[in-house]
């Protein structure tokens, strides 16, 4: 028996068989999606934007504002970054300017390096005050980088304090999908003291190779810190980076407020010079220690 499709005959067999062959394909397409990957896995997709010998190399303008309590005037805020990531080191050189009437400074820069294997944390800032800065290391409850200020655009490698990203997700628990910003998520739970009452939510997605669409502190059953990625582009094969990013924090009673910083431009450069890496600090430049010490560069 046969079958007529757009003026040609098919056998009915050759025709049911070719049906079924669709539909199965669709099947083991969607079971290998709802398929619940392992901590491991998705850690191992993660660390895959690192290949090695690879370095990230990103430029981009973030710009925000608000409305100023006391003067009641739009207060503008606005940064030129630069950011380098290599296996070793994540780097960033910052100058961030102002309009507001409570800043000293209106214009600032603010350089930092990370190494990421020993720990240290290097920070120097120039503004009218001269510059000045600081050494710290994850030992020592060095601030949260590469997400330090909650205005890094970088999301697979953010740091924790002393624990990346990846590390969360590995030693973490996947807990089912969750729909963020339209696109389903698989969502990472982390638990963490006694009776675990604080946990680190967080909540990837595999088409963009499990990279983060939010990042939440949860204590005691209360998101208390959202950081939300939106609109990502692949800057580099395979390599994708966020263009927005939505950040809070809950004081006390008040309720969770998130505030936007946008990515005007993403620019995708090759690999730096080696001797951009680590921060230098300048002769005569003042350096604040961990151990509460300071030290005066020769």
């Amino acid at each position: 028996m046969k079958v007529r499709l757009g003026g040609v005959w098919i056998p009915l067999f050759v025709l049911l068989v070719t049906v079924c062959a669709l539909v199965g394909m669709n099947l083991s397409k969607t079971r290998a999606e709802d398929t619940t990957p392992s901590p491991e896995f998705i850690a191992a997709a993660m660390r895959d934007q690192e290949k090695p010998g690879m370095a990230v190399q990103i430029t981009y303008d973030l710009q925000t504002s608000h409305v100023d309590k006391k003067t009641q005037q739009e207060v503008a805020l606005a940064f030129e970054r630069r950011y380098i990531r290599t296996l070793d080191f994540i780097t960033t050189d910052e100058r961030r300017t102002t309009n507001s009437p409570l800043v000293a400074f209106k214009s600032e820069r603010i350089r930092t390096s990370f190494n990421r294997n020993t720990g240290e944390y290097r920070e120097m800032t120039e503004n009218y005050a001269g510059p000045w800065g600081r050494i710290e290391h994850t030992a020592n409850n060095a601030p949260d980088f590469p997400a330090f200020g909650s205005l890094n655009m970088e999301s697979v490698v953010w740091h924790f304090g002393s624990e990346p990203l990846y590390g969360i997700v590995q030693s973490g628990t996947v807990s089912g999908k969750e729909e963020v910003d339209g696109c389903d998520c698989w969502k990472i739970v982390k638990c963490y003291g006694k009776d675990n009452v604080q946990q680190r939510v967080i909540c990837v997605d595999p088409k963009i190779g499990f990279c983060p669409r939010r990042m939440d502190l949860v204590i005691h059953g209360d998101v208390v810190h959202r950081i939300v990625l939106r609109d990502y582009k692949e800057v580099a094969p395979g390599v994708w980076f966020p263009t927005e990013q939505l950040g809070g924090t809950k004081l006390g009673d008040t309720p969770l407020t998130l505030t936007s910083y946008k990515v005007k431009d993403v620019k995708y450069y090759a690999s730096p010079a080696a001797k951009e890496l680590p921060v230098k600090f300048p002769s005569k430049t003042r350096v604040h220690l961990d151990d509460g010490s300071e030290m005066k560069v020769p």
